[in-house]
């Protein structure tokens, strides 16, 4: 993801230096030409930004428990078994807060999980599958992760 950016990042700010050049040789319009170098500042130092809104809630991470064993898995509190759509035989590691009440997701290490009862709690294990709602801070949402 990280070298999309960068390449997304490169062809953006390649497109204003080229607009800027253009612009320059045509009028020399400083309020535009000031514009766009802040345009390029902004997407130099921010790009991180534009990329948040596209992750979407759910951060996926790569699994490091992938060579436990059900033993070593059942001592951490894991849950060892077949996950997700392909059905892969892995460890699904708990989370450092599984079963707190909250309020919102910010306020867990995964999502605040919406229960039949009305309240929340935060994920019991590190990857969440199935379809479930999620509070977050404006507002329920409802996802299907397989």
């Amino acid at each position: 993801m990280v070298l999309i950016e960068i390449l997304f990042t490169l062809a953006i700010i390649s497109v204003l230096v080229f607009l800027l050049f253009k612009v320059s040789n045509l009028i020399i319009n400083t309020g535009l030409i000031i514009i766009i170098i802040l345009l390029i500042l902004f997407l130099i130092f921010n790009v991180n930004i534009l990329f948040e809104t596209i992750k979407g809630p759910i951060q996926g991470e790569v699994n490091d428990n992938f060579d436990l064993t059900e033993e070593e898995c059942r001592k951490i509190g894991g849950d060892y078994g077949r996950h997700g759509i392909a059905q892969n035989l892995y460890c699904n590691p708990p989370t450092s807060d599984g079963g707190n009440i909250c309020n919102k997701s910010d306020e867990c290490e995964g999502l605040c999980m919406l229960s039949d009862d009305g309240k929340g709690y935060c994920q019991k294990y590190k990857y969440q599958f199935g379809c479930f709602s999620a509070l977050q801070t404006d507002g329920v949402i409802a996802l299907c992760v397989d």
